[in-house]
């Protein structure tokens, strides 16, 4: 199972940006879909709006 975690400060977590050619942004997702695999799960967690006492909220998902 491969794990990939990625924090956000500003409310995004840019998975697909590195994907993005001629403004196509369907194809931009496709691509990053078929990267990843029905085992990978990834833990998105978000600063924003998160005091420095506080824990982040944290999300788990799959690509799919």
């Amino acid at each position: 199972m491969k794990i990939s975690v990625k924090g956000s400060k500003d409310g995004g977590w840019g998975l697909t940006q590195s994907f993005i050619r001629n403004a196509d942004y369907h194809g931009a997702v496709d691509s990053w879909l078929a990267k990843h695999t029905s085992k990978t799960v990834f833990c998105l967690i978000q600063f924003k709006g998160v005091a420095a006492t506080e824990l982040p909220r944290m999300y788990l998902a799959t690509p799919a």
